[in-house]
């Protein structure tokens, strides 16, 4: 499937968003309602900006602002400067332009001829492909108050050319995504989302909306349906509908034009409601894939924002937004849900031409969202960047499910241990538990490394643990999908070729629990598997010389049990021992991404006579 996947209702351990350093909120000065989508741009020893989110509600991470300008269609622009920015929060009042009567009486030329104006100053008026655009993105799936998912991302996307499939291609700076809060069943199969190349592969740099395009013109009704102001200028509203008693349904929205320069500074369309009944749900591949799984998945709304804002002689992006209301059924698994799907997408700053293209493996994939990014972070993980404001509601539901930030587990590597591979995972420490928690997809076999909390030991050594391994919100629970394990690890790290045991438990391919054992030569592992039927036990791995042992306490007898011995002559004296996580889960449907909790209960490391 070509569209974006990702994991199903979420919690976040730490705060999302860490304090803002200039921020406020702006209102209609006559409702004193919120107005969302204000562009807010900060002067000082360089340019800020954000927009307002759906409460009209802005933060800049600039202490050094000497100015902040605020405006939006329809509205006086509002300038700041001095001791106006001294306050914590500011309160901005935006007054609401009044057309004079006069610009109303004046026939201006038919909506159509500006449209084709508009389209030839496309090359005048926005960067010409190459250019690269930074932006902030966020993506949410909600039904009424109960939010099912959210992932946010900083992408650097190089939109390559004017048309074509994918002129855009993206690379991922950093980004978090959410976390299982319990079972569901939800979109395990299928996902609705359009994601961030939707939105950058349709900029109006790079892709025209049908209803700008010269040859589908004779589908659309246009009409001038007022005139109000941006920054000073006079702006066309021109609104369009597809045309009646065609079969085939098209869009209907609103283009914002600058009478001067012929500019698009926003365009929305959203799904029309004419011809309902041609509506194309979905379409080749994904089709099928419904088809195959008896989802019956049905498009209710769809709407499509862009807006822009001049910098210098051009217009550049400023934010874009994707909204779809959907009606999932899914009969055999009992799922009938309505939800709302939210991408939007802020520019943070745009570099022209000539550029450095991505590398392949730089290039993100649109089902990478599951696997890499990570679901835990501090409160200040987005640092300098700026950020479009969540929603309180939003907010909230993060904080109601913070469960680990409420365990007030210490946060960054145990005193006394090295974390590799600490991008792939988080490590506690409660009293004697040392716990590790896998986020993205990595694994322990042949060449393959993962996460692995560990100290230096140096000959005979003995590593002890209760192991505890479970999902990680329900603890009860073992993990149940794909391969999932956590245990006990001696590793070389003299070598260049992988060397280690691994003594773990988990699964292995089913929800049946395994134990693990794993030797690993030169990159070449050899795995062996004992059916068990606990989450919790209490293991050991010994090295006595080039002997190593790997027993378990039998919770029946309460006595050890040899599982198996390795000889490896081929061990130097200094290893690494300690905690290692193995998390792959094959597959791309949302639900398809670890969700490992590994706890060594009364871990310990002993040093053993000869």
């Amino acid at each position: 499937m070509r569209l974006l996947r990702f994991a199903v209702l979420f919690i976040a351990p730490l705060p999302l968003w860490g304090q803002a350093l200039t921020q406020g909120i702006v209102l209609d000065a006559e409702s004193h309602e919120p107005v969302a989508g204000v562009h807010v741009l900060g002067f000082g020893k360089q340019r800020s900006g954000s927009s307002t989110n759906s409460e009209g509600r802005f933060a800049l991470h600039d202490t050094n602002l000497d100015s902040l300008r605020i405006t939006c269609i329809g509205y006086t622009p509002v300038l700041l400067s001095g001791n106006a920015l001294q306050h914590e929060s500011l309160t901005i009042l935006l007054k609401p332009f009044v057309t004079p009567l006069q610009a109303l009486t004046v026939k201006p030329p038919s909506p159509q001829h500006l449209i084709r104006e508009a389209v030839r100053a496309i090359p005048k008026n926005y960067s010409s492909p190459p250019f690269q655009v930074r932006g902030f993105y966020r993506e949410v799936i909600r039904a009424d108050a109960a939010y099912y998912a959210v992932a946010e991302a900083v992408f650097e996307s190089q939109v390559l050319k004017t048309k074509g499939d994918d002129p855009a291609l993206l690379k991922l700076v950093q980004g978090r995504r959410s976390e299982t809060v319990k079972s569901t069943r939800i979109f395990e199969d299928y996902h609705p989302g359009g994601g961030p190349n939707y939105l950058m592969n349709h900029i109006l740099e790079a892709d025209l909306p049908d209803f700008l395009k010269e040859q589908h013109m004779q589908d659309y009704i246009y009409s001038i349906d007022s005139i109000t102001s941006y920054e000073g200028k006079d702006v066309y509203l021109i609104g369009f509908d597809q045309r009646d008693n065609l079969k085939k349904n098209l869009w209907t929205g609103t283009i914002f034009l600058d009478a001067e320069s012929f500019a698009i500074i926003q365009v929305t369309w959203s799904l029309s409601e004419k011809s309902i009944e041609y509506r194309k749900h979905l379409a080749g591949a994904d089709k099928v894939m419904a088809d195959l799984l008896g989802i019956d998945f049905t498009v209710l709304k769809k709407s499509t924002t862009y807006s822009y804002h001049k910098t210098g002689a051009t217009f550049a992006l400023q934010d874009a937004r994707l909204t779809m209301d959907i009606h999932f059924r899914q009969p055999r698994k009992n799922i009938d849900e309505q939800f709302t799907f939210l991408a939007e997408m802020l520019a943070l700053h745009q570099t022209p031409g000539p550029l450095t293209p991505f590398t392949k493996s730089d290039v993100w994939q649109k089902n990478r969202l599951v696997k890499s990014l990570p679901g835990e972070f501090d409160p200040d993980f987005w640092g300098a960047e700026n950020i479009i404001q969540p929603d309180k509601s939003l907010t909230d539901a993060v904080a109601s499910m913070d469960v680990l930030k409420a365990s007030k587990l210490p946060t960054g590597v145990p005193d006394g241990w090295s974390l590799f591979r600490s991008s792939d995972a988080k490590a506690y420490q409660r009293d004697s538990t040392l716990m590790l928690k896998p986020f993205v997809e990595s694994r322990w076999k042949d060449a393959d490394r993962g996460p692995f909390l560990w100290q230096p030991v140096n000959g005979n050594t003995e590593l002890f643990a209760r192991l505890s391994v479970s999902k990680t919100i329900d603890t009860t629970a073992a993990p149940d999908a794909g391969f999932q394990v956590g245990g006990l690890m001696l590793r070389s790290d003299t070598d260049s070729m992988e060397n280690h045991i691994f003594f773990a438990l988990g699964c292995m391919g089913n929800p049946q629990l395994k134990l693990v054992s794993q030797n690993t030569i030169n990159g070449r592992s050899a795995i062996h598997v004992t059916r068990i039927d606990h989450h919790q036990l209490t293991i050991r791995l010994r090295r006595m010389e080039s002997l190593f042992q790997l027993h378990y306490l039998s919770p029946e007898t309460n006595q050890w049990v040899p599982l198996r011995e390795i000889q490896r002559k081929d061990m130097p004296q200094n290893l690494q021992a300690g905690i290692a996580g193995f998390a792959w889960v094959p597959g791309d449907a949302p639900n398809r991404h670890p969700d490992l909790l590994i706890q060594a209960h009364g871990f310990r490391i002993t040093s053993l006579q000869p």
